[in-house]
């Protein structure tokens, strides 16, 4: 009953930002809580609020950004690397991230790096949301890690020193749902490597290309 009562509140919710007004109403309630997470210093969470609200609006057909909106993007969004790097340092600050290294900590050392959920006995062909899909070889030839599923970019920064890693690895992402306005798209844009994100839809690819 409860699964049911989140479908009704998420098809009401899609079906009330087709109307302007109510859109007004639903925009002005987000964006208070992305200024709310700026002032108590939670940048990563003001950022994925504010795209969640980028994604949902330009979904609707017709429907304009606000100004004010944009303004909050382009000024959380600018000056990288330094800014990437706070975003980072925010983003591993969070009660998300913690819980991530928490669960895959308590895990065994195979299960851990692979960001994978152990079994017993683990079937031997078994993969985990991580596949080093080449290894390291030299500084002239990098390796490539594959990262499965959208959450397991947020584990993968939760998890390693990224940036390190970026200068040994190239990343492939495959994420599991449509909408890249996601604060998680972000941490690998600042990355010092190729990261090359898998798309099955065409304004995914082009907010991606941009």
């Amino acid at each position: 009953m409860f699964g049911g009562a989140l479908f009704f509140l998420y098809e009401f919710k899609e079906a009330a930002i087709h109307y302007a007004p109510l859109r007004w109403l639903y925009f002005q309630c987000l964006f208070r809580r992305a200024l709310n997470f700026q002032q108590i210093g939670r940048q990563y969470d003001a950022i994925d609020m504010a795209l969640r609200l980028e994604r949902e609006i330009s979904a609707v057909p017709g429907a304009g950004l606000p100004k004010k909106l944009l303004s909050f993007l382009l000024e959380h969004l600018a000056n990288w690397p330094e800014g990437w790097r706070r975003l980072v340092a925010s983003y591993r600050n969070t009660e998300r991230a913690r819980r991530h290294r928490a669960k895959y900590s308590a895990f065994p050392l195979d299960d851990h790096l692979r960001i994978r959920q152990p079994k017993n006995p683990p079937p031997p062909e078994r993969q985990g949301d991580l596949l080093v899909l080449k290894p390291w070889v030299s500084p002239r030839e990098k390796g490539v890690i594959f990262l499965n599923f959208d959450e397991t970019v947020d584990k993968f920064f939760s998890m390693y020193d990224v940036e390190r890693l970026a200068h040994e690895y190239r990343i492939v992402v495959e994420p599991s749902a449509w909408g890249y306005q996601q604060a998680r798209m972000y941490l690998l844009r600042g990355l010092d490597t190729d990261v090359v994100v898998e798309s099955q839809y065409l304004q995914d690819y082009k907010y991606i290309d941009q």
